[in-house]
């Protein structure tokens, strides 16, 4: 019988897009009656917890009891062989076993995986070793780049990546033979409602003619953040009725201490919301901005075409896959110099056009529904498994 062994690691990742992706596996596992355990690394409780929900195995390991250190890189090793270890007496070696990890980071895991089972490992890449340098200039990130080169072309059998800018980079940056990757994108099940807006739009006391604009995401310099405050200025200089909205729960008091005070009044930040509100957030606004520096793949994208929100979107790296030319307006963000300028010009396409905007919107809400199925995500999951 095949087990699939689902790892993921407590961290912020897990909260945003990896746990967003698990989430997605979890119902391809379920639809497909496929026999799975999902072991959760660095759990917030005290001890190991093995509970079972829909016929599907939960493991929970603490992250007291290995005492994962900060410096994971030199000592990750020590933490992943106890973990094994302590794994094992739950792993039934008559099955056929498959885990499927979720970070590159798991070298040490695949080692002692491999050292005492005779098994398959996936790994799903959802980021490279590339870091976005700024002047349209990237570097490898040190330290973890070699552990991760092994990782990809000595312990695993097989090798998803989630988008065709991924799909290069597996290839280029770490050597690897492409008979090892698959490319299986994600989705994201259809969760629009149509729902009164305008009584929304009341509810939060704005005003029902106003041009929303909408940020949703980690207020971090790789996002693209440091480029809206003054792309917003500019803006509030020829639109008066022009609100950006912020949905994010990081970096809140320090982001709003980089707005000058004469635009504040003009923003809104939400903190962080649930899918189902964020959901009829992106349903409710005008326009979803998405300036990421370097996105792989970028699931916010998808949840605001989803919605039927025109986009506007940095046009390097995933972004411009994900988000084809029909359905929002690119700009370029590679140079620090023009970055503001023309993220204003694309701001002002969809802001002084509203029917570009339902064009935009309508044509993404398309998009979605034909390159984002479950379905497909589902099928080609459960081959990859029998395929092994």
């Amino acid at each position: 019988m095949m087990h699939v062994y689902v790892f993921d690691i407590m961290s912020r990742a897990s909260i945003y897009g990896i746990g967003t992706y698990i989430s997605m596996l979890k119902k391809v596992l379920i639809h497909n009656q496929i026999k799975t355990t999902f072991v959760i690394c660095g759990d917030s409780g005290n001890e190991l917890t093995i509970t079972y929900r829909q016929h599907t195995r939960y493991i929970k390991i603490p992250k007291q009891q290995f005492n994962i250190p900060s410096d994971y890189l030199t000592e990750q090793s020590q933490y992943y062989k106890a973990l094994i270890i302590t794994l094992l007496p739950y792993i039934d070696k008559t099955e056929t076993n498959i885990f499927h990890l979720n970070y590159l980071s798991c070298l040490a895991l695949a080692q002692e995986l491999k050292k005492y089972l005779k098994c398959k490992i996936v790994l799903t890449i959802h980021y490279t070793h590339k870091h976005y340098d700024g002047e349209d200039k990237f570097a490898e990130i040190p330290g973890e780049y070699e552990q991760a080169k092994i990782l990809l072309n000595q312990y695993c059998d097989k090798i998803i990546a989630i988008s065709k800018h991924i799909y290069h980079d597996i290839i280029t940056l770490y050597n690897v033979s492409s008979y090892k990757i698959i490319l299986i994108p994600n989705c994201l099940p259809d969760q629009y409602k149509q729902f009164n807006i305008e009584r929304y739009r009341m509810k939060m006391h704005w005003d029902t003619n106003d041009i929303l604009i909408i940020y949703a995401g980690r207020l971090d310099p790789i996002k693209g953040v440091n480029l809206l405050p003054n792309a917003f200025e500019k803006i509030l200089m020829h639109y008066k009725n022009v609100r950006l909205i912020i949905a994010s729960n990081n970096n809140i008091l320090t982001y709003i201490h980089s707005i000058p005070l004469k635009i504040r009044s003009r923003i809104t930040f939400m903190g962080f919301i649930s899918h189902k509100e964020l959901y009829q957030l992106f349903s409710a606004v005008d326009i979803g901005v998405v300036p990421s520096l370097y996105e792989p793949f970028g699931y916010v994208a998808i949840e605001m075409m989803m919605c039927g929100l025109p986009l506007i979107i940095n046009d390097r790296s995933g972004l411009a896959e994900i988000v084809p030319l029909n359905v929002g307006v690119h700009v370029n963000l590679a140079s620090v110099e023009d970055s503001i300028d023309n993220l204003v010009r694309g701001l002002e396409q969809l802001i002084s056009n509203k029917q570009l905007r339902i064009k935009y919107g309508n044509a993404g809400r398309m998009h979605f529904l034909k390159a984002y199925r479950f379905s497909d995500f589902s099928i080609n999951m459960n081959n990859l498994y029998k395929d092994l």
